[in-house]
């Protein structure tokens, strides 16, 4: 039987690892870590700004399409209807006011007179046909919209050419500003 110091002295035998070898297998694996966690911050991050920018190309047709068959455009939906409630992402408010209706309307009106003013609200996806995750953007934020009343009455675009108003989807988050 051998003693513990003849055992030490063996050659070629190897009892493990001593603390600074440790420590640099210790950096490697948090170096490694680190880089992986930052690559799948990036992806995650990236999806979720295609997943926006796909989602307001959608919203953009939705609203062109709801336009032509329409002649109108739609009111904005509640921002403060619950995601699984009757309601939710329906086009608020009476066309052509944005005012009472049902659902009522609780979002921002803005200058809203007979003549027109602006009404602020979350996207009606569902009144636009399109599914309630079109509600809110890559980070979940609501979508918001906002829209001249006028340009909500019965046939508004009889008498005003598309032509004659511009105008865009601007979404916002925490994140960025995307447009479309």
């Amino acid at each position: 039987r051998m003693t513990p110091r003849q055992c030490a002295q063996l050659p070629g035998d190897s009892r493990g690892f001593t603390l600074l070898e440790l420590a640099i297998v210790i950096a490697i694996i948090a170096l490694v870590t680190g880089m992986a966690m930052t690559m799948g911050i990036s992806v995650i991050a990236t999806a979720r700004i295609t997943a926006t920018q796909q989602k307001m190309n959608a919203i953009d047709t939705a609203l062109m399409q709801y336009r032509t068959i329409n002649d109108r455009l739609p009111c904005p939906a509640s921002l403060t209807i619950a995601p699984r409630a009757a309601n939710f992402g329906i086009a608020g408010a009476t066309p052509g006011t944005c005012t009472g209706g049902t659902p009522a309307a609780n979002f921002t009106a803005t200058g809203v007179t007979n003549a027109g003013g602006a009404a602020e609200g979350a996207v009606p996806a569902i009144s636009l046909g399109l599914s309630p995750d079109f509600m809110v953007d890559g980070w979940g934020n609501r979508f918001r919209y906002a829209v001249d009343v006028s340009m909500t009455a019965n046939g508004a675009f009889l008498t005003t050419p598309l032509g004659c108003i511009a105008g865009a989807i601007l979404g916002q988050s925490s994140q960025k500003e995307y447009q479309a």
